[in-house]
């Protein structure tokens, strides 16, 4: 039994850079004890969480009571505590999820062992773009909602994941987009999915992908498989007021345009093809004072 309590500052992690971290262990006896974690960044998130464990020969308990998150200005709280087991086989999660105001949650649950199948789900409903961006600490102020539901299974070397996704009102920079749609499935190396951009419900922008990638759960030699691609994308008769409404520096469009833009061939030796047509179209670049028609 015993304390230790280590302090670090200054680091980064997966990207984030953090001012300090703060770890306490609380050892009540050679099996049993508890572990408390903090972060703090003055200009990202910080949070801090704390669980309690018990060994049992190879296999780990740990029931985390508390998790919580300052990221932007959204508090991120545990919804109540999770149990993860640990073990020579893998890991199992019961469920662990977190809220915050407004509807905002995320939600992961599954097993993950190291030589069954996984079966696995990573779910996430009215979570603010916004607090990804500081989550991540991007440069580009992000905006909207986003709604996500990812599913896993099979094995490590080779699993199956199945994915769909909503985003509204989603806001890049000064790029405005209404309503983004998306789903995929991956299997046997390959990525299958399209992405669709709605205005007023209605689609106007399409497009489909199917790559060559290698997404085990496991290191490969490369991630990019040598076979081949074809992404495709579909803009049929779509309102220029859609393009104003998207960039903040564009007005007065007015008309209607239909494009396609077509890549095949290989990671290293892609092909493209595809057209732009303008009818009866103007817009203005309101920093440059210009109005261009076709």
């Amino acid at each position: 039994s015993g304390m230790l309590t280590l302090a670090l500052d200054t680091l980064v992690i997966a990207g984030v850079r953090l001012d300090s971290a703060r770890l306490a262990l609380d050892a009540r006896d050679r099996m049993t004890g508890r572990i408390a974690l903090g972060l703090g960044s003055a200009t990202g998130p910080s949070g801090r969480t704390s669980f309690t464990y018990t060994l049992s020969g190879d296999t780990t308990w740990v029931v985390v009571d508390t998790l919580s998150a300052l990221i932007g200005d959204r508090q991120w709280t545990l919804a109540s505590p999770a149990r993860v087991t640990l073990d020579s086989t893998g890991a199992a999660v019961d469920s662990i999820a977190v809220v915050a105001p407004g509807g905002a949650r995320a939600v992961v649950a599954g097993e993950f062992p190291s030589r069954r199948p996984v079966d696995a789900s990573f779910r996430m409903y009215q979570l603010p773009l916004a607090d990804l961006g500081a989550l991540v600490q991007t440069r580009t102020p992000l905006g909207g909602l986003l709604t996500l539901d990812v599913r896993i299974a099979g094995m490590r070397s080779d699993p199956t994941m199945r994915l769909t996704a909503t985003a509204d009102t989603v806001r890049i920079g000064t790029v405005r987009i209404p309503r983004l749609d998306a789903r995929g499935v991956y299997g046997s190396r390959r990525l299958v999915g399209d992405l669709r951009l709605l205005r007023d419900n209605q689609p106007a922008v399409n497009m489909t992908a199917s790559l060559p990638v290698d997404l085990a759960l496991a290191p490969v030699e490369k991630r990019l498989v040598d076979d081949t691609l074809h992404v495709s994308a579909r803009a049929d008769s779509v309102d220029l007021a859609l393009v104003e409404a998207m960039v903040q520096n564009i007005n007065n469009a007015r008309g209607r345009f239909q494009a396609r833009l077509d890549i095949a061939g290989t990671w290293r030796r892609p092909t493209f093809s595809g057209f732009l047509d303008m009818r009866g179209a103007t817009l203005g670049l309101a920093q440059a004072g210009v109005q261009l028609r076709n």
